[in-house]
């Protein structure tokens, strides 16, 4: 899950950090959904697997000869979620409880690192980005000195850039340009 978080917050970081704490995020519960799916793909169990709710994986169509396999495909996800059968071979794993909590302080931790390297960018002496809130969910920002607010928010706010550009194996780093 921490992997999952920090590759979401790191190529997304702006979509990831605008949603309510409580709410979960899509790309998240997918990415954990489909490492699932290929387990049981690895193990030949024809089942659907669904993210229908915020903290919630569901898995229909477990044929009752493979419940034991199923069993031992999702059982890295013991971890973090808690498993419960439903009928006709269908089961719902529930994030748990101390997972979301974790997941929320390590993403408002990232967010305050990301917004600190953004600041550092605008070049003020005595900045100060703090956790704030009753949960410390909420990230206060004073930016002593600074007259172009309007230029802090677009920093702060931005997107991460990653350069694409063509690899070329043999040719001088020159010769790769354009």
């Amino acid at each position: 899950m921490r992997e999952a978080t920090t590759r979401v917050l790191a190529e997304q970081p702006q979509a990831a950090l605008q949603y309510a704490a409580s709410e979960g995020y899509g790309p998240l519960r997918e990415w954990v959904a489909e490492r699932l799916r290929d387990a049981l793909r690895t193990k030949v169990i024809p089942a659907t697997v669904t993210t229908p709710a915020n903290t919630q994986i569901h898995v229909e169509g477990v044929p009752a000869t493979q419940d034991a396999a199923f069993r031992d495909a999702s059982a890295d996800l013991a971890t973090n979620f808690d498993r419960s059968p439903g009928t006709n071979g269908s089961y719902t794993f529930n994030m748990k409880p101390n997972i979301q909590v974790q997941l929320k302080a390590d993403s408002v931790v990232q967010a305050r690192q990301t917004i600190e390297r953004r600041v550092n960018e605008l070049g003020v002496t005595e900045p100060s980005i703090s956790q704030q809130g009753n949960s410390g969910n909420q990230i206060l920002v004073q930016l002593p000195g600074v007259s172009d607010v309007n230029r802090a928010k677009e920093i702060i706010q931005s997107r991460a850039k990653y350069p694409v550009g063509r690899v070329s194996v043999g040719l001088p780093t020159s010769a790769c340009r354009g």
